[in-house]
């Protein structure tokens, strides 16, 4: 299958974005003790340039997440499983992803991560597709909100391409929607 490659943002305006992004949670986070968490496979990039945008202390932590999807018969099921978090106790907690589709990765981290009780928890994503959510998960803070394309570069992309563009683009030929599954949360 042939594929095409349309840019959706460029780099001009992602930075836009990201630093208006940046003034918001400074704002909002004024005199608080606040942790960006970032999901390494996916936020790298985006991480990178919030905090740097954000006029204020933060610490920067990493969480990786491992899914693995599998088919039975006409069911299938999703395992997570990710790294382990730090302490975050009575701590402002931002989950920074890259994309917020399905939610069901996010939910389940924000499930863990409220279990060790944050005086605040909320996540934040480069790209949210709202449509395409299968659970209660919700960016309050979101770069870009699109419909269901399949979205590459600026750290997201497919089988390592296409994520060292400088712009968000969008991948045509390529099916956007991930197949409906069944989720199975597992830790490690």
């Amino acid at each position: 299958m042939d594929t095409e490659i349309k840019v959706l943002y460029t780099a001009e305006q992602i930075a836009e974005r990201i630093s208006e992004l940046g003034r918001l949670i400074t704002t909002d986070y004024d005199n608080k003790d606040l942790v960006c968490l970032g999901t390494v496979e996916d936020s790298f990039v985006f991480l990178a340039d919030l905090i740097r945008a954000i006029q204020r202390p933060v610490d920067c932590l990493f969480i990786k997440t491992i899914t693995r999807e599998s088919r039975q018969g006409k069911g299938g099921y999703k395992s997570i499983f990710f790294t382990s978090i730090p302490d975050l106790k009575d701590r402002d907690v931002l989950l920074i992803v890259g994309m917020l589709d399905t939610g069901l990765t996010a939910e389940f981290l924000s499930r863990n991560i409220l279990m060790q009780e944050p005086r605040s928890f909320k996540i934040v994503a480069l790209i949210d597709k709202p449509e395409m959510r299968r659970s209660p998960a919700v960016a309050e803070y979101a770069a870009f909100t699109v419909q269901d394309q399949y979205i590459v570069g600026y750290g997201l992309g497919t089988e390592a391409r296409y994520k060292n563009l400088p712009s968000l683009a969008v991948l045509e030929g390529h099916p956007a929607r991930t197949p409906d599954i069944v989720l199975a949360l597992d830790e490690p």
